[in-house]
């Protein structure tokens, strides 16, 4: 049969429950309703055409279940007819715009540099016109290797600062940081520096500042005589005070004699005082440093408490351990100032050599972290040199040696070399006393 005007196929698939009979069997038993079957077939088509008409028109896709009991031929066939019709046309959408993008090889970025920002101020700061931070930081390197004896600096040229630790008035350890910096601000060449406390004591520190700036303008102002140098900028630290009434001789006469009679009534050190000194330096304590400086003190005033001391065999044993293995550099310091005075005494000195093993202690604090440690080894070594003998055998003589000369050649090089705290003769006195013990 030809179905000439349906859009899509019509499939015809149905079964009888009932009697088991479905199209193909209809179809092949039902002989002589050709015609019938025909007439059949046009009502379908015709309905078909109808509903394709009725739906085509909106686009749509409908599905139609059309089932009817009873044909037309009086007898109970149950018929399924699926009609498949057009979706309903979609709406055409805006449809995205493409956009090619040609690959770029992707540059690197670049990272503006940018100075750092200082925040400063006439209180905090110090203008120096007319140099350039390389100058300045050369003035005060000379200022301060001046100063003072007990000083150990650190000098960074390319960052230009200074990093150091300065004992002031032979006791305040004081540890700083001096940084230096081209002061843009101005149009003219300036430069600025600042003195940063890291620790120690506050006023200690203020009397250090007020000393080397003070010093550092006078050196700049003799360098050039025939420029008006304007004075330097207001700060608290350079406030002076007016102190020509004052008789300061006469003063410290009376602080004098009131101390010498406070001396007479304890010429002699306790038992109990020491102990408290090796309980507050081996517990590290804070007041260790006090401790020691008393101790120290009192042995310069007065010598003959140092066979107390010696006698006092825990106490001295403390004091060498913690000259060698302390971090802290005013506890280290003030422990070798307290062996130095000892030795004073040659028998002293010589006992500390032989029992207490002082001299290889102090060889190896030659690779201390600070070179003013270094330095008062060094010191205290020559002052042992005077010693009649020492009982060392060959071979740790010329392990020695070869130490005291690696220090040697790295304080040659040195900027504090010229300082005067050590001199060439002490090292010659060293290796002359090693060279009698190979």
């Amino acid at each position: 049969m030809a179905n000439d005007g349906v859009p899509l196929p019509i499939s015809f698939e149905a079964e009888d429950n009932n009697d088991g009979m479905g199209t193909k069997a209809f179809r092949g038993n039902m002989g002589g309703g050709t015609e019938i079957m025909g007439s059949f077939h046009q009502q379908i088509q015709a309905q078909t055409q109808r509903s394709v008409k009725t739906q085509g028109a909106q686009g749509g896709l409908s599905l139609r279940n059309i089932q009817s009991n009873k044909s037309q031929f009086g007898h109970k066939y149950p018929v399924q007819i699926i009609t498949l019709e057009l979706d309903e046309a979609p709406k055409q959408l805006n449809k995205p715009k493409i956009e090619v993008l040609a690959a770029v090889d992707a540059k690197p970025e670049i990272e503006a540099k940018q100075e750092e920002a200082r925040y400063t101020n006439d209180l905090s700061s110090y203008a120096v016109k007319g140099q350039t931070p390389e100058q300045v930081l050369s003035g005060l390197t000379a200022v301060l290797v001046g100063y003072s004896q007990d000083l150990d600096i650190r000098l960074n040229e390319q960052d230009n600062s200074i990093e150091g630790v300065v004992f002031v008035e032979n006791y305040y350890g004081i540890k700083f940081k001096i940084n230096i910096w081209a002061d843009k601000s101005n149009n003219d060449q300036t430069t600025r520096f600042e003195l940063v406390r890291t620790d120690g004591d506050a006023l200690a520190t203020a009397k250090f500042l007020g000393d080397i700036k003070t010093q550092f303008f006078i050196d700049i102002k003799d360098e050039t005589p025939n420029k008006e140098d304007k004075e330097p900028e207001f700060n608290l630290v350079s406030l002076s005070l007016d102190a020509t009434s004052l008789d300061l001789k006469e003063l410290f006469r009376q602080l004098s004699n009131e101390e010498a009679k406070d001396d007479d009534e304890e010429d002699s050190i306790t038992k109990q005082e020491l102990d408290e000194v090796n309980e507050a330096l081996s517990n590290n304590e804070q007041e260790s440093v006090d401790e020691l400086q008393f101790l120290h003190e009192r042995l310069k005033e007065n010598g003959a408490i140092s066979k107390d001391i010696v006698n006092h065999e825990p106490l001295v044993k403390t004091i060498i351990a913690e000259a060698m293995k302390n971090k802290d550099i005013c506890v280290s310091r003030a422990c070798l100032l307290i062996l130095e005075q000892l030795c004073a005494d040659d028998k002293i000195g010589l006992l500390l050599v032989e029992q207490y093993k002082l001299f290889e202690n102090l060889v190896n604090l030659l690779g201390h972290e600070y070179a003013l440690i270094k330095n008062y080894s060094v010191r205290l070594l020559a002052k042992l040199s005077s010693q009649k003998k020492w009982n060392m055998s060959k071979d740790d003589a010329g392990t020695l040696e070869k130490l005291v000369k690696g220090y040697h050649s790295e304080w040659k090089k040195s900027i504090l070399a010229n300082n005067g705290f050590l001199s060439a003769e002490m090292f010659d006195e060293i290796y002359k006393k090693l060279s009698e013990c190979q």
